[in-house]
């Protein structure tokens, strides 16, 4: 009897990118938009190449902008 082994799909859907990625879902569809992620339409469905996410995909971090003035002395 052979070995049975489970391939990755080729293809993730946008939660699945998101999860593989560590972001948001909002993110994905937002680098979707932009380009910066390729994508496939399959039925109604939007896929991700599985071979398109490479660190190169992330956007670089940009820390978050302070929403408190600094303190005074």
């Amino acid at each position: 009897m052979g070995s049975t082994t489970t391939a990755e799909p080729a293809y993730l859907s946008r939660v699945q990118t998101a999860r593989r990625l560590n972001v948001s879902l909002r993110l994905v569809d937002a680098m979707l938009a932009d380009g910066r992620l390729p994508a496939v339409r399959v039925g109604g469905c939007v896929r991700v190449p599985l071979d398109a996410l490479t660190p190169d995909a992330l956007p670089p971090y940009q820390p978050p902008e302070p929403t408190c003035p600094p303190p005074q002395k």
